[in-house]
């Protein structure tokens, strides 16, 4: 399945959770509004996800390959660490997934992170 086709069917899924169906007007939704509900304990995090996608945003006036090769890499990162918070809540073992090399990659310099 490509990446754009199961973005979009958990897109939708999501949009059919009984968390979306209940607490988000039909309005809100056919205007492509969704709900998001976040314990306030994730608000920072919440946050920093919408620094990053805003950013995102920026980045699709730049046609670099380097670019969308750093956000899928982003986002497989992304699935990963959620996966192992969820074994460490779990108090399962698991293993802290390393930042892909795209992203270091884009980052460059100073700012690139350890491995």
């Amino acid at each position: 399945m490509t990446q754009a086709i199961e973005m979009a069917v958990r897109w939708d899924r999501w949009q059919h959770t009984p968390a979306c169906q209940r607490y988000l007007a039909p309005q809100g939704a056919a205007q492509g509004y969704t709900l998001l509900q976040v314990p306030p304990e994730g608000y920072a995090a919440f946050f920093a996800l919408v620094d990053l996608l805003q950013a995102r945003r920026h980045l699709d006036a730049v046609p670099a390959r380097e670019i969308e090769t750093a956000w899928q890499a982003w986002q497989t990162w992304t699935r990963r660490f959620a996966a192992y918070l969820e074994r460490c809540a779990q108090r399962k073992p698991g293993t802290l997934p390393p930042v892909p090399l795209a992203l270091s990659t884009l980052l460059g310099g100073d700012h690139a992170c350890p491995r």
